[in-house]
């Protein structure tokens, strides 16, 4: 599959293509997928196109990662999902029943100041899931 290294782009199909080589010392399993991370928004990590490595959402905290996310707009059968890279900040607040985001900010980490940050707000998580954890660039 591929995601975007920006904004979230327009419409990706994700099908499996084919089987890539994990260098030693990466993790192997039924969790673990590559994907093409396409854009510059996280360049001083991720350079353009490179193949990464990722482990599905294995749950916990999030914060200070690199994280796959997924934006599932409500689409007829024709379209599919969105797909984006970035570092995973949450901002919460306590509550009587223990806490909840307050927003969610999803960071660039590029050589470029210009990049935003895309900032969920809590009436909007529901649209988003973080689909894996980033590994590392194997390509």
């Amino acid at each position: 599959m591929q995601a975007a290294a920006g904004g979230f782009s327009g419409l990706q199909h994700v099908e499996h293509e084919n089987w890539v080589a994990v260098p030693q010392g990466l993790p192997v399993g039924r969790d673990i997928f590559a994907c093409r991370v396409v854009g510059e928004s996280m360049n001083k990590i991720i350079p353009n196109g490179a193949i990464c490595l990722f482990r599905l959402n294995p749950g916990g905290s999030r914060n200070g990662k690199i994280v796959l996310v997924e934006c599932a707009e409500v689409q007829d059968d024709d379209s599919g999902s969105r797909y984006t890279v970035k570092e995973y900040q949450s901002l919460k607040i306590d509550t009587e029943d223990g806490w909840q985001h307050q927003r969610i900010l999803l960071k660039p980490r590029s050589y470029n100041p210009n990049m935003a940050t895309l900032e969920i707000s809590s009436d909007d998580e529901h649209r988003y899931r973080v689909v894996g954890e980033f590994l590392g660039v194997i390509d």
